[in-house]
């Protein structure tokens, strides 16, 4: 198969394009970034004839249309979504092309899952946040609601040290960190799709490997698609947190420094977000930081056989792999035509957990399960 990763010299890019050309089944990986020069020298690390690079930018519909017709897949890892998510799967529509990305904002899966129809008549698959969270914490919580025969409740709790993003000044991924806390953000609640003030809703839950953290209400894609693919669900929630800047995030929400909206200043048009992406990049870091780790764990609760059952899936660990590897897992996947859909798809709709999680443990990544059961004696 022929793979064209965009923004595959990226942080969690470079970790799918290095197991990707591991795999006898690639035969050609393209790297097509925007920033041609990294891209060239990550080609020049890897030392592989199986791969190129090619200057894209998501934004030259046109030229990007051209550079995934010469693929048979595409994975897509150039953020933040909410700015260029929609573009990219529109592109692949229209060169009929399998896709893939790891779209973490829950207004741009929204807006992709409503190009289904478009992505069916084109005759592709269209795969969309398959990698830490959302992707591996959805694939808990179908492998876990599977087993039950009915499910009341799924929470999504994740932490990610501002130590475990590479440059946060510059990074996609502080991009979505401020998206992810402005203003209100989707949970499902009570049987519907209710919007709450992000930053909300705090607790401290204890992380394996990693300690007691904060975690609160974040814009993030699960509880916008879970219920969509488990049936009967009461409630289905995200929450996340950042060690290291959860307190400097709470000040950029306060100050009003999340949002995307211009704003004046002195005759100029400037995004909130840009000047609080300028103070990260300008500020200096605490002396005491948390290690580069992360966390992701996944609470599923129902019923089975009469019994009140609770499945509880953990994994931790740099946050590049648990991105990087499922997204991989997922383009092979997609390549061996092992997912057949067709159509704009979350992970939960359309791939076989079973599979999946064998091909995880392959690659010597952990996941812990953990079942409890209550059981009335009779």
């Amino acid at each position: 198969m022929k793979v064209l990763a965009l923004g595959g010299c990226g942080q969690e890019g470079k970790i799918t394009v290095k197991d990707l050309i591991k795999s006898e089944d690639v035969s050609r990986l393209v790297i097509g970034d925007i920033n041609l020069e990294n891209a060239d020298k990550f080609k020049a690390e890897l030392a592989n004839d199986k791969v190129s690079t090619l200057h894209v930018d998501v934004n030259d519909h046109d030229t990007l249309v051209a550079a995934m017709k010469e693929a048979d897949v595409v994975v897509n890892f150039a953020g933040p979504f909410y700015k260029h998510g929609v573009k990219a799967i529109e592109a692949a529509i229209e060169a009929k092309k399998d896709y893939l990305d790891i779209c973490d904002d829950y207004d741009a899966t929204r807006d992709m899952l409503a190009l289904d129809e478009k992505a069916k008549a084109a005759g592709i698959t269209a795969v969309i946040g398959l990698g830490a969270s959302p992707g591996v914490t959805n694939l808990f919580a179908k492998h876990g609601a599977d087993k039950l025969d009915q499910v009341d409740e799924i929470e999504v709790k994740w932490v990610v040290a501002i130590t475990d993003v590479d440059e946060p000044g510059a990074s996609a991924a502080m991009y979505h960190g401020l998206h992810m806390i402005d203003g209100n953000v989707p949970q499902y609640l009570d049987g519907k799709l209710q919007d709450v003030p992000a930053l909300t809703d705090s607790e401290m839950v204890v992380f394996p490997e990693i300690g007691e953290s904060e975690v609160y209400y974040v814009g993030h894609p699960e509880p916008a698609t879970l219920p969509l693919y488990i049936k009967g669900l009461k409630e289905c929630t995200c929450k996340g947190g950042v060690p290291g800047l959860d307190e400097g995030l709470k000040v950029f929400s306060a100050l009003g420094l999340t949002g995307a909206e211009p704003i004046d200043i002195g005759g100029n048009k400037v995004a909130p977000k840009d000047i609080a992406m300028t103070l990260l990049d300008a500020l200096p870091m605490p002396e005491e930081l948390p290690p580069a780790l992360s966390g992701f764990m996944v609470w599923i609760r129902g019923t089975e056989g009469g019994d009140s059952v609770e499945y509880v899936y953990t994994v931790y660990g740099r946050m590049s792999p648990w991105t990087g590897i499922p997204a991989s897992i997922g383009t092979q996947m997609l390549g061996k035509g092992e997912i057949p859909t067709k159509g704009v798809l979350a992970p939960e709709g359309c791939v076989d957990t079973t599979r999946f999680f064998a091909e995880i443990a392959k690659r010597g990544m952990e996941v812990e399960e953990v079942e409890q059961r209550i059981r009335i004696l009779k």
